[in-house]
């Protein structure tokens, strides 16, 4: 999840669509990173302005508190997320959250070999519930690595579903 900016992103999708229903609904959001540094900024949720050059401003009005030139993002939106350093060899920390309906993992399985992306795309099957989803980024591909899963057509995505 690098510093935070797409699960805080998802947190404000999922309130603005929501609403006020959003109390019907157990939601929980996990950004992992391996590097604590990162996971660090994430945590504390305060971004300079560059990471909101193609946010709407009615967006960044709602949801972060300017100061002193960094916007902080809305506590209630930051209460949706939880971090953790996460590393993806570690398949056993990653089972003990049970199964998850969505899992986004972009542009990360690009630097792995052979081997490390199919253990990882494996383990993203294992955790799907299963009607779950699994995300990845544009430059990435889970073909040829032996698991069951089936494209979805989902237009400007890679999405995939247990097969």
């Amino acid at each position: 999840c690098s510093s935070g900016e797409e699960p805080y992103s998802l947190a404000i999708m999922v309130h603005r669509t929501l609403g006020v229903r959003l109390t019907d609904w157990h939601v929980e959001i996990l950004g992992t990173d391996i590097s604590q540094k990162v996971l660090n900024q994430a945590i504390e949720g305060r971004y300079s302005s560059f990471s909101f050059r193609s946010v709407s401003p009615m967006i960044i009005k709602r949801y972060f508190k300017e100061e002193k030139g960094t916007f902080e993002i809305d506590p209630e939106i930051k209460s949706m997320v939880n971090f953790e350093q996460l590393n993806l060899k570690d398949t056993l920390k990653a089972k003990r959250h049970g199964q998850w309906d969505i899992i986004f993992c972009r542009n990360v399985m690009i630097y792995f070999d052979d081997d490390m992306k199919q253990r990882c795309v494996q383990m993203f099957h294992d955790q799907l519930a299963p009607d779950g989803t699994l995300f990845i980024g544009h430059s990435e591909s889970i073909r040829n690595t032996g698991v069951p899963f089936a494209q979805i057509d989902a237009p400007q995505a890679f999405a995939y579903k247990k097969a």
